[in-house]
């Protein structure tokens, strides 16, 4: 693993610094600083004022190297001579991945950092992971009568902690990434529990066109469709305020209220959470993080529906023209998108965005 984002001109000087309020106070500069200032100081580093506290970065040299495994088993069974039953179990793991952690928080006993000479720690290591399990069937039917039918359904959990591949910033949605990363296991953003896919393509009868004109107008033709249903993806629900008192609002999470139900799902009035059911003010009061497990909610499931009629026309040997008439989200279904999570926004609970309508195109394709 080689790190190459540690450059700098001088210990005080770090490559990225990013800087709080409380870390600039009687600076004798406007902030942000102008780039006259940073010039002088990158220049003459003895020239650095010793009342700005800026942030410091390392990394864990003793760090192993990222690696993932991967397993998987597969049977298989013929029903009939065109109809095929397939169930796999997919596994893999992924140890050590890279991320940026910030240490050297405000401590809520001392009211301060620990190291008050130093504004945020970030260290940069290997020490994340993540992991999935899927069972994944399909039943593969070949052309019977003019159809080709695929069917296939996914169950799986795709698990871990942190951000796998975070660049040089803190991840936001670690509640405790000072001391208890692990804390933050939950189901990944990309997590789907349940998909399922159809898809079908339909030679459209044309017996009536025996020959000639008709034939070459009406025959040909085929249909094809993808249809995909699935759940929702994951919800991080956010405190938007700091309970614990380290100094950092990001990644923070409420108390969840007993006896109350987290969802509303009023499509109609587009509420998805039930603000009632998290509670800001009892970690906040106690100086701690809430309770509320990461990712522990569910966003709106989707269903789409895509379909093509083409065909293709012979116009001499080796010359063909393919005409396509193809419809994306052709019910014109409307997917919602996840709520707002954080319990301080307005808005929480709400959900303010959907899918695109119907999309169609045309197209010609011409071969020689």
């Amino acid at each position: 693993m080689v790190y190459y984002d540690q450059a700098f001109i001088d210990p005080r000087l770090p490559f990225v610094a990013t800087l709080a309020p409380a870390d600039i106070v009687g600076t004798p500069t406007a902030y942000p600083f102008s780039q006259s200032y940073v010039d002088r100081i990158s220049a003459n580093p003895a020239s650095f004022p010793s009342n700005l506290v800026v942030t410091r970065r390392g990394n864990d040299f003793n760090s192993r190297t990222e690696y993932a495994g991967q397993w998987n088993w597969t049977a298989q069974y013929q029903v009939d001579s065109s109809t095929a039953i397939q169930a796999s179990y997919v596994g893999s793991r992924a140890l050590h991945l890279f991320t940026a952690r910030t240490l050297n928080l405000i401590d809520p006993r001392l009211g301060r950092r620990p190291r008050a000479d130093l504004a945020d720690v970030i260290i940069a290591e290997n020490s994340l992971r993540s992991w999935y399990h899927g069972m994944q069937i399909s039943l593969n039917r070949r052309m019977t009568k003019g159809l080709t039918l695929d069917l296939y359904y996914t169950f799986a959990k795709t698990m871990g902690y942190g951000a796998p591949d975070s660049t040089l910033t803190f991840d936001g949605e670690v509640q405790d990434g000072e001391f208890n990363l692990a804390g933050s296991t939950g189901p990944k953003q990309s997590d789907l529990r349940h998909r399922w896919v159809a898809v079908h393509s339909y030679s459209l009868p044309s017996g009536f066109a025996k020959d000639g004109l008709l034939k070459t107008a009406f025959g040909g033709w085929q249909l094809q469709g993808i249809m995909t249903v699935r759940s929702g993806f994951p919800v991080n629900v956010l405190s938007g305020v700091d309970s614990y008192g380290n100094g950092r609002v990001a990644g923070q999470r409420p108390d969840l209220v007993s006896g109350q139900t987290q969802y509303v799902k009023d499509n109609s009035a587009l509420i998805w959470l039930n603000g009632a059911a998290f509670d800001n003010n009892t970690p906040r009061a106690q100086r701690r993080f809430g309770n509320l497990g990461y990712n522990a909610l569910r966003a709106p499931g989707a269903f789409s529906y895509d379909a093509a009629l083409h065909k293709a026309f012979a116009i001499r040997e080796k010359h063909r023209v393919t005409f396509r008439f193809e419809l994306f989200n052709a019910l014109n279904h409307r997917n919602l998108g996840g709520p707002t999570a954080a319990i301080t926004n307005p808005n929480f609970g709400r959900i303010l965005g959907a899918s695109d309508g119907r999309n169609i195109q045309f197209a010609l394709k011409y071969q020689f």
